[in-house]
């Protein structure tokens, strides 16, 4: 995993760093847009400031293959430094879950509906999950907006492996769904970690060539 830990002296660096050497801003932004993305071409950086993105901005490193001819997965995966129960603990309790995506109420159980609050997304929407299968505490299966997602959770001697899965009718979408869930499992790791929550500002749209890629080869 990379470092998560971008501190104000990094952030402003990297504005600095972002600007050719005439002073044109060559991140990728639309027109005056203050947000921060991947440049439009490492090679175009001078070489401290290509190092400097590589080490601080998010890398897209999910995957999305075909499992029927009407439908894709896309999965993403982190490696976090704690035991199973701990990391199950950390994507099911509702006071866990508030720290990076939002809390949670209603009966927990295979069958029914949770509403969850989504407290990072704008106006904090409260959606309905549909728990639809839990094998506590390496499996839980549920549907949000039509979709259908699992969590997988292995032991690992170095912790555990975390893998969100998301089945999609229409291969295109991973590259309007692939940005969030990397962003969301960041603010996972960070929540535990007591860093900063990442911006999503430095995964979408930075990251939608990425997924658009995948998507083609399908």
């Amino acid at each position: 995993m990379r470092d998560s830990k971008i501190t104000l002296d990094d952030t402003r660096e990297r504005d600095r760093l972002a600007r050719a050497g005439d002073g044109r801003d060559i991140r990728n932004t639309d027109g005056d847009s203050a947000e921060l993305g991947h440049p439009r071409s490492l090679a175009a950086l001078p070489p401290r400031a290509r190092t400097f993105y590589r080490e601080h901005m998010p890398t897209p490193t999910g995957t999305v293959a075909r499992i029927s001819p009407t439908e894709v997965e896309l999965a993403i995966s982190r490696v976090i430094a704690a035991e199973v129960d701990d990391v199950w603990a950390s994507v099911t309790e509702s006071d866990r879950t508030a720290a990076w995506i939002g809390p949670w109420s209603g009966e927990a159980r295979p069958g029914a509906t949770i509403q969850l609050t989504m407290v990072l997304e704008e106006g904090g929407p409260v959606v309905d999950v549909r728990i639809d299968a839990c094998d506590e505490p390496y499996h839980v299966a549920f549907t949000m907006d039509s979709f259908a997602l699992e969590l997988r959770l292995f032991p690992l001697d170095s912790g555990t492996e975390l893998i969100l899965t998301h089945t999609l009718d229409d291969p295109a979408l991973a590259s309007a769904y692939g940005p969030g869930w990397e962003y969301y499992l960041d603010a996972l790791v960070a929540s535990r970690e007591g860093t900063p929550l990442p911006r999503f500002e430095d995964y979408d749209p930075s990251m939608t060539p990425y997924y658009a890629a995948l998507a083609a080869g399908l």
